[in-house]
């Protein structure tokens, strides 16, 4: 008698194990209460791994993000997926890898290791009003070692890349090389800071809001003479050169 039951227990106990495991990722997902600022697309495929066509956050789009959940991590009230989405070979794309986890209780809460992102620079830049129109071409790559956000910035740690950075101009495009930047936290803001050496003799500090819709920025630039003219006339709309030959800016 005992054997049954025990039989009988462990049977009913399989069953639900099997009947979490294979419950439909949309009939969880879309029943989640996200932040106002992220739109989920189609999903397909189970709670534990699964699939998004299109994931929107704050107005930029990721395609085809799939996940897979660290099942342990739950004992401890958090959610931690191993992300992959986008398209790293499309530099018009974004794209993402790496393990992320959020707060059972407040998906505003995010924390990520290890975790590249890959974003194009028009798209970026969009976000940006220069004192003339400029069309810049590359792709940004960050690497965040550590992070901890939500709804502020809590803890970073990584770094940013900007890959291939050209602007173009009428006659053509000019190549810069490659820029970086280190990332942390300044308060409450995402500090980004970019040092020289580079092509531009550039270095600035910006700091964006947690919402990532305002930010400042402040620095200089000298400009080499070897650099196209084109480059030396457009630097003129950002302030007169200072004795040193740098060209002081804020935006």
């Amino acid at each position: 008698m005992k054997r049954t039951v025990l039989l009988g227990v462990g049977a009913f106990l399989a069953l639900c194990c099997f009947l979490i495991a294979t419950i439909p990722a949309a009939q969880v997902i879309y029943r989640l209460a996200l932040p106002s600022d992220v739109r989920i697309g189609k999903v397909s495929g189970s709670i534990w791994q699964g699939r998004v066509d299109k994931l929107s956050i704050n107005g930029f789009y990721i395609e085809n993000v799939k996940w897979k959940v660290k099942a342990a991590s739950l004992l401890v009230g958090r959610l931690a997926l191993e992300l992959k989405g986008g398209e790293v070979r499309d530099k018009s794309a974004i794209a993402l890898s790496g393990p992320v986890s959020f707060s059972m209780f407040d998906f505003s809460k995010v924390s990520a290791s290890n975790l590249t992102v890959y974003l194009p620079t028009d798209k970026m830049i969009a976000k940006v009003k220069f004192p003339i129109r400029v069309n810049m071409g590359g792709r940004f790559r960050v690497r965040l070692n550590e992070l901890d956000f939500g709804p502020h910035c809590e803890q970073l740690l990584g770094r940013g890349e900007w890959l291939n950075a050209s602007i173009d101009f009428p006659s053509g495009a000019s190549d810069l090389g490659n820029f970086v930047a280190d990332l942390s936290c300044q308060e409450e803001n995402i500090q980004i800071k970019v040092a020289e050496p580079n092509s531009l003799g550039l270095s600035f500090t910006s700091v964006l809001s947690p919402d990532m819709q305002t930010f400042q920025v402040s620095g200089q630039f000298k400009v080499a003479d070897n650099l196209p003219d084109e480059i030396k006339q457009a630097s003129q709309f950002f302030g007169t050169p200072d004795s040193d030959g740098y060209t002081r800016f804020q935006l």
